[in-house]
């Protein structure tokens, strides 16, 4: 299939890019700087404009649009509006210009368990009520964008993603910083749930998605383990061989981060019911030997 990836140059879009070229798919990688990425052929421009960009769209088979500003800073109202439209106005210049008359298109679209707001205790599955605070609100605006492409023909998938654990940048590269130096921010008491899913299986989760097309509509893209925060930097440490813990006080939280505190506090136990049920099966499963496999 010829691809094209929007946000090619970050965490998830370069290693994704290789992986499907490795497969046999023509790539043409889209980012701001236009630099090279392995196995796909690079694309200068903006993501949330229009631009020469889509004439290469229109011609391919198929997009993944991982476009969009980093949700980890300060939720200022600018920077909630910058993280809002990088990925509302993405994904809307590619629905609107899903070509015609070429087969049918797929569209791949991430969004997060985040979706489902602060679940507490409540198993979460694809089936769950969503809705909540601005992540929440943001990730239900981010999908039903992204599925007004089925009006179009288009095939349509949404990964809703966990924590995604790679030893090359994300998430856990805060979180070895915070492991292994005396912290600046506080990250929670630990008894939220964490819904986590390894790079390498997010990366057969979305070619799944791309070469299948019996795939559709919204999943849930996560280890069949969800942990507790605590589990989660437990882990960590005894990978690391450090003894340091992380479990400051929820108020003190609040009172640093504001509103972006929702990062660190609200938990989703989500379960990849869907993914499972269509015969996916993960690599990384248990979360102790993730961390081993990862950084050892």
């Amino acid at each position: 299939m010829k691809l094209l990836i929007t946000g090619a140059s970050g965490f998830i879009g370069r290693p994704l890019a290789r992986h499907l070229a490795s497969r046999g798919h023509e790539i043409y990688a889209l980012s701001r700087e236009g630099g090279g990425v392995e196995g796909a052929t690079p694309i200068k421009g903006d993501a949330t404009r229009e631009g020469k960009w889509l004439e290469t769209m229109r011609e391919c088979d198929g997009a993944v649009n991982l476009a969009g500003a980093p949700v980890g800073v300060k939720w200022s109202t600018s920077a909630k509006r910058e993280i809002r439209d990088s990925r509302i106005l993405s994904t809307r210049l590619i629905v609107d210009n899903i070509p015609k008359g070429k087969g049918r298109f797929t569209l791949i679209s991430p969004s997060a368990v985040g979706i489902y707001g602060d679940g507490g205790e409540k198993i979460l599955t694809e089936r769950s009520p969503t809705g909540g605070p601005f992540l929440a609100t943001l990730a239900k605006e981010w999908e039903e964008e992204a599925l007004k492409g089925e009006a179009k023909g288009a095939r349509v998938v949404i990964a809703r993603l966990g924590v995604v654990l790679s030893a090359d940048g994300g998430a856990l590269a805060e979180l070895i910083r915070e492991a292994k130096t005396p912290r600046k921010i506080p990250t929670g008491r630990g008894g939220n749930w964490v819904s986590w899913v390894a790079l390498e299986d997010l990366l057969n989760a979305l070619t799944a998605f791309i070469e299948d097309d019996t795939y559709s509509g919204a999943y849930n893209v996560t280890s069949p383990l969800p942990v507790r925060q605590r589990e989660l930097t437990s882990a960590l440490t005894a990978t690391l061989g450090t003894g340091h813990t992380l479990n400051p006080t929820s108020p003190a939280i609040r009172l640093i981060l504001g509103e972006m505190a929702d990062l660190a506090l609200l938990g989703q136990r989500a379960l990849p019911e869907r993914l499972l049920g269509a015969g996916f099966k993960f690599t990384n499963v248990e979360i102790a030997e993730t961390l081993r496999n990862i950084l050892t």
